[in-house]
């Protein structure tokens, strides 16, 4: 359920602050904060089933803010891995969501190596 319609526009934000929060669950797996933007490899325990970000209108205003940045590492229920990367605006009206999100994932169970392949495209096989 979405209170989108009840925030004020654009030209009536400006200094106004207004409740937001976003939330995620993995049932039987779940997050934990990833430090490091250098840290590939998963932690095997101290996961947290759900996160929750919550920005109350009632906030003292040196803390409340419209955006939030998050890194953490994913761990499902199957035992595969995964670590992800978002920044939600509480105040987007964009057309590409207030959402962005970068993932990987490791579908081997247990392996919770996370490092990125990287490819080299000056290399051509022919």
């Amino acid at each position: 359920m979405s209170d989108w319609n009840k925030l004020p526009k654009n030209n009536e934000m400006y200094g106004k602050r207004y409740d937001w929060s976003f939330e995620a669950r993995i049932p039987g797996g779940g997050f934990l904060i990833n430090a490091s933007e250098y840290n590939f490899e998963a932690p095997p325990d101290g996961y947290q089933e759900s996160i929750k970000i919550a920005y109350p209108s009632t906030m003292e205003p040196a803390q409340w803010n419209r955006s939030e940045f998050g890194r953490y590492f994913v761990k499902f229920p199957d035992g595969s891995y995964g670590r992800l990367r978002f920044s939600i605006d509480g105040a987007s009206d964009s057309n590409d969501g207030a959402l962005s999100m970068t993932s990987w994932l490791n579908l081997t169970p247990g392996s919770r190596n996370l490092a990125s392949k990287h490819w080299d495209s000056s290399i051509v096989s022919e």
